[in-house]
Order: C-alpha cells, then sequence, then structure tokens
C-alpha cells in the first residue's frame, strides 16, 4: 500500500484523538495526517480539487483518488490489520446508511466532545 494521506478538522476533540490513536498504531508510517485547515491542507484541497461539502469531513488521499465521510474511515481501517473484521462488518453496511450515521456523529462532534484550543 502506498503512503496515503488523511485530511482531519484538528478543532474537533474527537478527531484529534482518533488520530493520536491512529498515530500510536501508524508504526509503518503508512499515513500522515495533516489538519484540513493548515496551509499543507489547503495545498492538498486544492492539488485533488475537493469540493468545499468535502472539507468538512474526513478526507483520505490515496493512490491519486481521496475518499470522504464513512469511505474514508474504511479506507484508512484497511490499512490497520488489526481492524479487518471491523472494516469487513462495516462494508457490509449500505453506504447510504454508513454515511447517515457518519454525517450524524459529524454534526454533534463539538457539542458531544468539545473543541481543541486548535480553533
Amino acid at each position: 500500500m502506498n503512503n496515503s494521506i488523511v485530511l482531519y478538522d484538528n478543532t474537533c476533540r474527537l478527531c484529534n484523538s482518533t488520530v493520536h490513536f491512529l498515530k500510536k498504531a501508524n508504526t509503518v508510517g503508512k499515513i500522515r495526517f495533516i489538519p484540513v485547515n493548515s496551509s499543507k491542507g489547503e495545498d492538498y484541497i486544492r492539488a485533488y480539487h475537493i469540493k468545499n461539502n468535502d472539507k468538512n469531513s474526513v478526507i483520505h488521499i490515496r493512490e491519486d483518488k481521496y475518499y470522504t465521510k464513512s469511505e474514508a474511515v474504511l479506507s484508512v481501517l484497511r490499512i490497520y490489520k488489526n481492524y479487518k473484521i471491523l472494516q469487513t462488518v462495516l462494508w457490509l453496511v449500505p453506504k447510504y446508511f454508513r454515511d447517515l450515521l457518519y454525517d450524524f456523529i459529524a454534526k454533534n462532534r463539538y457539542i458531544w466532545f468539545g473543541k481543541t484550543k486548535y480553533h
């Protein structure tokens, strides 16, 4: 698997905690985590012609393609071998329902988990 990039919302505590957890498990360095609102993140947004509404999602860039919402989550899980069962089960759920759940969590993430000092 080629190196990949994850663009994430660094003002979101849930997102930051998840990235921190994944960084610890990312022992082979296959994923780079970059805040979406950083200058480097904006460079990737422009380079991949990512739409503004997709910037509100986690974005996984891999092999010259980008994935958002639940597909981004599953694409990242694919790299972590310890989560194969979770990934397989989630792939069985239709994308429509996965994205509904993703959107529900994303809409409430600041209310439930708060914001970091980076905002």
